[in-house]
């Protein structure tokens, strides 16, 4: 979807994830992913927080 703050990593709009947990948005290439994950999703930082 397309989000007007930008990628949390690299700034820049376009097509981007958004994290369940913070609400950050990413491109799929700047977490280092080749596809959307299914469901809900959060970013490493999230993970961090959690324990994860």
């Amino acid at each position: 979807s397309e989000d007007s703050e930008g990628c949390f990593v690299c700034t820049k709009g376009g097509d981007l994830i958004v994290c369940d947990g913070c609400g950050n948005s990413y491109h799929i290439e700047c977490i280092k992913r080749s596809m959307v994950p299914p469901g809900d999703w959060i970013c490493s930082i999230c993970a961090n927080e959690i324990g994860f």
